[in-house]
């Protein structure tokens, strides 16, 4: 169901631009997941339990081009 504004158009979403991102997410992004890898890989030791090990790879490989991506994108909207 589409909400009708006043003036019979629907409403507009805001986008999701490069300007729109906070300033410093992707040092935010990295270290929230450099916490989490940190938690998995401390919880993986101490329970020696080896079904965790995929988790910690997959968040490790995903870390690093994630927030190089966010980094990026801020860095260009901000030349532009």
């Amino acid at each position: 169901m589409s909400q009708v504004t006043s003036t019979g158009s629907a409403p507009t979403e805001p986008t999701l631009t490069p300007d729109t991102l906070p300033r410093h997410l992707w040092l935010v992004a990295l270290l929230v997941g450099a916490a989490v890898w940190i938690v998995g890989a401390v919880v993986t030791e101490i329970t020696d339990d080896t079904i965790l090990v995929p988790n910690i790879i997959i968040l490790g490989t995903f870390l690093v081009p994630v927030c190089t991506v966010l980094f990026c994108s801020r860095v260009r909207a901000r030349r532009t």
